[in-house]
């Protein structure tokens, strides 16, 4: 099974403040002095390897890896990948997240033909001089509160955004903005291009900024940050990820979809938790989420529980999972319903009998991601775009 990792960590609040700083291979030269920036120099890039490995645990925790200002790779478990072992997997993997090909990166200014109109309102945006209006139903920051400190259908400038973020936060612990790079995208691909803006700060928490030519007007149609522990990843054709983990047992995964109109649609959900013991001679015995009574199952070292929420409010009832289990080595255990003794059956029986949960094979799970995936706009030709 191969996944892609999300979520929370414990909250750290960060002031974002200053941000007279340099855009990097974006507008025109202007005065550094009335602009939120001014320079060519080029940002470095982080990577946008969107990690998709299979089912893994670590032994401990993994150390957070550098928080990136854009499409960005995601963290790695620390310690070993179990096998994949069969077509139906790699069906759940294909239909969990796209945007994986090269060629789904936001481009670079050169690698893209924008109308004459939208290049000017974006030059002027970043040279400070157009403003934007921010629309709150595009907001999916965790922390970075753009919603807090910026009004609902209001017109901002760049540095306006990013000032009234550094003030909102913690004023007595201000942090510099260094850089301000812009990328370009085609949501939706439908030809007109949008603009990623992607402020670099010293500190935790990085934005990344989708803004639009709507009529004429900007609008900031996406806001999402990422830090240490989550990556917020947009990708060329509208596909955005955010992946992270909240331990070293615990990944997940936030889908959606920015389409032609900039409207940010939910896909999915994925939380994937790990339990047992390496070592265990064979045995597992789990409490699950942590919970009381502990169960005992004869077969396997190590079980993982992948949930999946459809409905981004996190309904249980909504809610479907699959389950994997491996030898002490991660090696995948196969689901054989003519051994008496299969340890899935007595895992299924744990959790759909006594904890009323909704196993599927992975074969359903992924019918269920494409459906609802299509349920929302996110085309076949749009969603496999760089693959």
């Amino acid at each position: 099974m191969k996944t892609k990792y999300l979520l929370t960590i414990p909250a750290l609040m960060l002031v974002l403040s200053g941000c007279d700083s340099e855009v990097s291979s974006i507008a025109p030269s202007v005065d550094s002095t009335e602009a939120v920036a001014a320079s060519t120099q080029a940002t470095s890039e982080s990577s946008t390897a969107a990690a998709e490995s299979t089912s893994e645990a670590a032994e401990s925790e993994n150390s957070a890896t550098e928080a990136s200002s854009e499409v960005s790779s995601t963290e790695a478990s620390s310690e070993a990948t179990s096998t994949e072992t069969s077509s139906d997997a790699a069906s759940v993997s294909s239909e969990y997240s796209s945007g994986s090909g090269y060629q789904n990166n936001p481009k670079e200014r050169k690698e893209v033909k924008i109308d004459d109109d939208s290049a000017a309102l974006y030059d002027s945006f970043l040279e400070g001089t157009a403003k934007a209006t921010y629309s709150s139903k595009g907001d999916k920051c965790e922390y970075l509160n753009f919603s807090s400190v910026l009004d609902d259908g209001k017109n901002y400038t760049l540095k306006e955004m990013l000032s009234n973020i550094a003030a909102g936060e913690i004023p007595d612990s201000p942090i510099a903005c260094n850089n301000i790079s812009a990328k370009y995208l085609d949501l939706g691909l439908d030809g007109k291009i949008e603009m990623l803006i992607l402020p670099e700060f010293e500190g935790e928490f990085q934005p990344s900024i989708v803004v639009k030519n709507v009529g004429g007007s900007l609008k900031v149609c996406f806001v999402a940050d990422s830090w240490s522990r989550c990556t917020t990843m947009i990708g060329f054709n509208g596909s955005v990820s955010s992946t992270g983990s909240g331990g070293a047992t615990s990944h997940g995964d936030d889908e959606g979809y920015l389409d032609a109109s900039g409207e940010y649609h939910f896909w999915h959900r994925c939380w994937e938790e790990l339990y047992g013991e390496r070592d265990n001679d064979n045995k597992l015995s789990f409490r699950l989420d942590g919970e009381d009574p502990e169960y005992n199952i004869d077969g396997a070292d190590l079980m993982y529980v992948v949930r999946y929420d459809l409905d981004e409010s996190k309904n249980d009832k909504d809610a479907f999972y699959m389950i994997y289990l491996t030898d002490s080595d991660y090696n995948d255990i196969e689901d054989d319903p003519s051994n008496p003794n299969n340890p899935y059956d007595a895992a299924r029986d744990i959790l759909v009998k006594e904890k009323g949960l909704k196993v599927v094979s992975e074969k359903e799970a992924a019918d269920l991601l494409a459906k609802a995936r299509k349920k929302i706009g996110f085309s076949d030709e749009v969603y496999k775009f760089g693959e």
